[in-house]
């Protein structure tokens, strides 16, 4: 199990969930812990097709907040 690659620099949670490490952690591990999870994140899907990162109000889901 690696971490999703673009974790680090991801908006969404350097933005939203900085200051809340409780649920980012628990947002990670269903998103970003593995690679076959990490592939179905809308933010990396979306980093795929348009070349660039989806603003940081877009989630893992898709759901834009």
């Amino acid at each position: 199990m690696a971490d999703c690659e673009k974790l680090p620099k991801c908006g969404f949670f350097n933005v939203y969930y900085k200051n809340n490490p409780a649920i980012a952690q628990s947002i990670i591990k269903i998103y970003c812990n593995d690679f076959d999870k990490s592939e179905a994140c809308e933010r990396k899907i979306y980093s795929k097709k348009h070349g660039n990162p989806p603003e940081d109000n877009m989630s893992p889901t898709g759901k834009i907040l």
